[in-house]
Order: structure tokens, then sequence, then C-alpha cells
């Protein structure tokens, strides 16, 4: 019986390679919804299947335009996404980013909701996302910035995310959690992946799926290490 791999979360500041370790993956068989509306960092990205999503921006300041433009970057969204996961060539989805994403269904329901219904229709669409990651047949990749969190007065870093119910609750969405970091060394700096809890940033995946604490930045070396653990 054929299983699917679980989701993995990418997350750490801006400028840590969290988009360059998409460089090795299968351009015939990746889909990158692009949200932030960036250029990928990288030589070779113009092989890559990237849906621009998020290209409205009202120079109209009026409410209603605002309105307007959140609901057609909202349709863009729901289309590529859909088409994604319905694309029986495509093995592997990468959301860059989740965190535009949030904020962009943010600024929705800030426009179509009012008071309590505005969190509501947050936790809703973000929620539904997550749940259809699960149920797709590709393994998606959530690439994240990193925010700050007090929990029990301590700082701690997680996925970008806002409102009470889920700020600082996405990771349990996931079973593996990766945080980019920076080796500094005396030969330069290496960017690589954290993948076990230092107390400050919760790094996580299955027992012995990783044998070290930092890995390579590279997310094609993540997913055949996460295919061949759990074809064992």
């Amino acid at each position: 019986m054929n299983i699917k791999p679980p989701n993995i979360a990418i997350c750490g500041p801006s400028g840590f390679g969290k988009s360059t370790s998409l460089r090795n993956l299968d351009p015939e068989t990746t889909a990158i919804l692009n949200t932030e509306r960036k250029q990928l960092p990288f030589r070779g990205a113009s092989k890559f299947k990237v849906v621009q999503i998020g290209t409205n921006h009202p120079a109209d300041p009026s409410a209603l335009a605002r309105k307007n433009a959140s609901a057609l970057n909202i349709a863009q969204w729901t289309k590529a996404w859909a088409g994604a996961r319905a694309n029986k060539d495509i093995k592997t989805i990468v959301l860059e980013s989740a965190t535009s994403l949030i904020e962009m269904i943010k600024t929705y329901s800030e426009c179509h909701f009012t008071n309590y219904d505005i969190w509501n229709n947050y936790n809703k669409m973000i929620f539904d996302v997550l749940m259809e990651a699960k149920s797709c047949d590709q393994t998606v990749i959530f690439i994240s910035i990193e925010d700050t969190v007090y929990i029990n007065d301590t700082a701690e870093r997680r996925m970008y995310c806002q409102g009470g119910a889920l700020k600082g609750k996405l990771e349990k969405e996931f079973e593996i959690v990766l945080w980019s970091n920076i080796l500094r060394g005396e030969e330069g700096n290496q960017f690589v992946f954290q993948t076990i809890s230092d107390g400050e940033r919760p790094a996580k995946a299955p027992m012995e799926m990783f044998e070290d604490t930092f890995i390579p930045n590279d997310v094609q070396h993540v997913l055949e290490t996460v295919h061949a653990y759990y074809a064992e």
C-alpha cells in the first residue's frame, strides 16, 4: 500500500536560504504557488511551473477597491491550489510562502467580515488549507517566516501566524518541521536545515529519519530521505 509521506514545513528568518533550498527539485513534477510575487533566487528557476498569485493591488485606496482586490487574490489562490492538487503529474507543491498566503487570507477576512467573524473566517480558511494539504496525493512544502511567540513568558520561535487560535500552534500540524539556519565557520557560512529542536526552534522529524542535527539546505535531498524512510 502506498502511503503519502507527510507534508513539510520549512521555517526561518528572511535570507536564511528557504527559497534557495528549492533549487534541486524536479521542475517537471513541482508546482510552486508563488504568493510572494518574487523571483526565485537561483539559476534555472524559469524551468519551474510557477503560478503567480495575489497580483491585484488597487491604486484606489478605498475600502471597496481593497475588498474587490482581496477577493480576486483569493480567487487566484483557490484556482491555483485546486489545479495543482488535481494535476497527477505534480508530485510536490510548494507554498512560497505560507506566510504571505496567511496575510492574504487576513486581508480578505478583514474586507469581507466584521467583528469575531473576521477571525472565524481567517482560522477556517487556514485550517482548510492544512486539511486539504494532508488529504491530497502530493507532498506539500510550506515555506514560512519565523515569528517570536511568548509562551509562559519565554520567547520562542514559531511559524508566522496571527490570531490566538493558531499563533504559535501551526507546527503541531506537521510531522516534519525544518528550521533554516546558518553555521558560521572559518571556511565561510554554510546554509543548513536544523532537524531537532534546540528549545528555541521547534524543529522536528520522525525518529531516525535524519542522522544529523544539521543537514544540507536542499529540499530534494529531504524528499529523497523522507521517501526512503517510509519505503522501508
